[in-house]
């Protein structure tokens, strides 16, 4: 998209365009120990539009080198036929997310610093949250941005939900613990080392 597109765009046709479950944007960004580029950015919040803060993934072509340093369940790769706007086959590391305040995405869209790009495909961002799940590092608070109405600790069982909230893990499959105070119910099974909490901070 040129500049001169680019700043034909209201500020708040952009916004609402980018504030979605999936939304996706390009802009300029430096990563440490990388040089500012044009970046791929994908917002994995649930209900960007409510939320003051913004939890997103990017994208790097730079597949073997993710795969030697990171574990295989944070990783998810993308193609080209899967989701069009990218140039190359591409991998998102959930492991280097990047939280913005939606203030500071709200003042570069309003200098056109922004370029918006057309939501990501359902499967695929669940595909991006189910990764997510398993970061050791994304604080819980912003896990449940991510995931819904859970969210995950690093304990000693794995565990999803089940319910009006909407927010599951994977294949879990052993016995029902009982009612959460917000609604759903937790299922548990020993895996891979994690455990649920629901809305009011009670462990599973």
């Amino acid at each position: 998209m040129t500049e001169r597109l680019l700043n034909s765009f209201p500020p708040k046709h952009i916004k609402k365009a980018i504030f979605v479950s999936g939304g996706a944007f390009r802009k300029k960004h430096e990563f440490e120990n990388e040089g500012e580029k044009k970046r791929f950015f994908f917002i994995l919040n649930k209900s960007p539009e409510k939320d003051d803060r913004l939890v997103t993934v990017h994208t790097t072509t730079k597949i073997r080198k993710r795969k030697k340093h990171r574990r295989a369940e944070v990783l998810v790769e993308i193609t080209t036929n899967e989701y069009s706007s990218l140039k190359k086959r591409s991998v998102i590391d959930c492991d280097s997310y990047h939280i913005w305040r939606k203030s500071i995405i709200e003042d570069q869209i309003n200098k056109h610093k922004i370029e918006p790009l057309p939501p990501l495909p359902s499967l695929i961002l669940e595909r991006l949250r189910n990764a997510i799940s398993f970061s050791k590092t994304l604080a819980p608070i912003d896990k449940r941005l991510v995931l819904g109405r859970c969210y995950y600790f690093n304990t000693g069982i794995d565990a999803v939900v089940s319910g009006k909230d909407g927010c599951r893990g994977t294949e879990a499959t052993a016995a029902d613990l009982g009612p959460l105070s917000n609604g759903g119910t937790i299922i548990f099974h020993p895996g891979s080392g994690r455990s649920m909490v629901d809305t009011d901070g009670n462990l599973g």
